[in-house]
């Protein structure tokens, strides 16, 4: 089956008979269409993009995604043929993609992901809604967005982002452990505002004024951090059955209303690192550092589009100032110092 028919074939399966759950988000200055084939669907993935719903359908969409349950389908999704084909023991994704169509299979997640750039759409099945591994609760759809910044001037960031206002926006990086989702959540407690702790959404400009817009409103912690540090915003776990065994995934409603901001301008890209120490300083960094700091963590979670991003976020370190924010101990000396850091 050749992977345009495959791709018809799936549209099809998702049409007949079903009943489709359609919402309209904007992200950016673009409108996209979600349609979901369960209600149970739309309750467990909308509200991480509550935050971004139109109210009303809007004259034109850039992007539509399907989002499935293919155990509650009439018409059930058969994998295409070269997956079974796989040897399952070598744990490899399966990508399948040729002309404009893009199909990867995520063997770890029993998950199918497709992808038609001429008529932009994208799809993603799901086994079963049951089935849907942990750490997507805090960033569905990802690969769907990755695949779709492939030709725009945009890219899926592995990173936060806090602002002071539209004009004075920060990108936190690094990897995990390295303390941007703490930092991020203490800023936002400290009165800053929100648009991200682990993927945000990036629009590049030609004069190198780039800006970063939210896209999940929530936020990610180990658990030993939640346990020692936030356990009062317990109220807000989203999987309060099941933190302790992943991670604590939080959805601070009524905190977001206060400190959410769509959008804002990049002034800088900041590094942090724990240090364990009294003092905490923030210093100029390197491009370089910046760079292996950001790259891994974007790249390669990515199974596509790699020498794009590679490029976009070349481009945006080398229009980026770029800082070490050494961290310590003291949430409020961290806090001092970052905002002496965006005071001067």
């Amino acid at each position: 089956m050749i992977v345009r028919k495959y791709f018809e074939y799936v549209l099809d399966s998702i049409h007949r008979g079903e009943q489709l759950h359609t919402s309209y988000l904007k992200l950016s200055h673009r409108n996209i269409a979600l349609n979901f084939t369960s209600v149970e669907l739309t309750n467990e993935i909308l509200p991480l993009f509550e935050f971004l719903t139109l109210t009303e359908k809007p004259s034109a969409v850039e992007l539509k995604i399907y989002v499935v349950d293919n155990s509650a389908l009439k018409h059930k999704i058969k994998l295409p043929e070269i997956v079974d084909a796989v040897s399952i023991e070598d744990g490899r994704d399966v990508d399948l993609s040729k002309d404009h169509y893009q199909i990867i299979y995520y063997r770890h997640w029993n998950k199918l992901v497709l992808f038609d750039h001429k008529a932009k759409t994208g799809i993603c099945i799901y086994n079963s809604i049951h089935e849907i591994a942990w750490w997507e609760k805090s960033a569905y759809l990802k690969e769907i967005f990755h695949i779709w910044s492939k030709e725009l001037p945009a890219q899926l960031i592995h990173g936060g982002a806090v602002a002071t206002d539209e004009n004075n926006g920060y990108l936190l990086i690094g990897k995990g452990g390295s303390g941007k989702s703490t930092s991020c959540i203490n800023l936002m407690l400290n009165g800053y505002n929100y648009l991200g702790d682990d993927y945000v959404w990036v629009e590049f400009g030609d004069d190198g004024k780039n800006k970063v817009v939210s896209l999940y409103q929530t936020a990610k912690l180990r658990t030993d951090n939640f346990l020692e540090n936030f356990m009062h915003l317990d109220k807000y776990l989203i999987n309060p059955d099941s933190f302790r065994q992943t991670k604590a995934i939080l959805k601070p409603n009524d905190l977001l209303e206060k400190r959410w901001i769509r959008t804002a301008n990049i002034q800088g890209i900041l590094h942090p690192e724990i240090t364990n120490g009294d003092t905490s300083s923030i210093e100029k960094n390197s491009s370089l550092n910046t760079f292996l700091s950001l790259a891994p963590n974007t790249i390669m979670q990515q199974t596509v589009n790699r020498k794009a991003s590679h490029k976009k976020l070349s481009y945006l370190i080398n229009t980026s100032k770029c800082y070490r924010w050494k961290l310590s101990t003291s949430v409020n000396t961290n806090i001092a110092v970052f905002t002496n850091f965006v005071e001067q």
